[in-house]
């Protein structure tokens, strides 16, 4: 006679769940030198079949704490930059057209093309790039992991250059 251990069922369950959830979240600590300054940017992809988001958080000296979140919906990618400086906020200001443009090459030779949506580039002194809401996840456009990574290209591009 042969028996299953049900608390071995449950962390079984457990651990899948978890593997899983990991599978559609990658979480990176890149160092990075920004005008002669070494840092670390905090950079975090969600995605898979139901759509995808970038997030990222990076102090520099320049302008301070700077945290941008960015998703696509619907084919279109929107999102924010936040700073903690009214330096930095007025700078990065004046870097939104190019952002806009180079999210405007990420789509140039796909069949169905990716818009620009709504950007908005604030001042703000709490910044959250940690978490991810129930909407973020529930989308019906399937996105492109490569894709996510030259959003998050060009927003790392536009603070840091």
């Amino acid at each position: 006679i042969t028996y299953l251990d049900l608390s071995a069922l449950q962390n079984c369950q457990k651990q899948l769940a978890l593997a899983g959830n990991l599978a559609k979240e990658e979480n990176y600590q890149i160092p990075v030198e920004v005008h002669g300054e070494l840092t670390a940017i905090n950079l975090k992809i969600l995605h898979g079949s139901e759509g995808g988001k970038v997030s990222a958080l990076m102090q520099t000296e320049e302008y301070g704490q700077v945290a941008a979140s960015f998703c696509v919906r619907n084919h279109t990618i929107s999102g924010y930059i936040a700073c903690d400086t009214d330096y930095g906020t007025k700078e990065l200001q004046g870097k939104e057209d190019d952002l806009k443009d180079a999210f405007a090459q990420i789509s140039v030779m796909k069949e169905e093309p990716l818009k620009v949506g709504s950007i908005g580039i604030v001042h703000s002194t709490e910044m959250n790039a940690e978490g991810y809401t129930r909407e973020d996840l529930e989308n019906n456009t399937q996105v492109e992991t490569v894709d996510l990574y030259r959003i998050a290209k060009a927003v790392i591009t536009i603070v840091t250059a």
